[in-house]
């Protein structure tokens, strides 16, 4: 196992990282604030999703419907959450990357 250390201002993370590669777990942890709210825009419900995560950056997806009479925030949500997730897994393996080649 070993230990990516990311360092923002005056916060510091340390990741565990098993068989070189970024996992879920890593992901969730590196997770900080989960904000949903939904309110009417155009006409539709709209539902918005802001992670920040321990660094401090936030990230934010908006999703709404064809018909607000099938319209579901749980599900609205759990696709925005998962699109964000996947930027997060992105960036964490850009800086696993930098680290290594950092260490050659």
């Amino acid at each position: 196992m070993e230990i990516l250390k990311i360092k923002y201002k005056d916060i510091e993370t340390m990741i565990e990282i098993e068989n070189n590669s970024i996992s879920q777990k890593n992901v969730d942890e590196f997770i900080d604030i989960i904000d949903i709210s939904t309110k009417e825009v155009f006409g539709k419900p709209t539902t918005q999703v802001n992670i920040k995560t321990l660094t401090g950056m936030v990230f934010s997806e908006s999703s709404t419907c064809v018909d607000p009479a099938n319209y579901s925030e749980d599900i609205g949500a759990e696709m925005l959450i998962n699109s964000i997730k996947e930027k997060i897994w992105f960036g964490l393996g850009m800086l696993l990357s930098i680290a290594q080649g950092c260490e050659k």
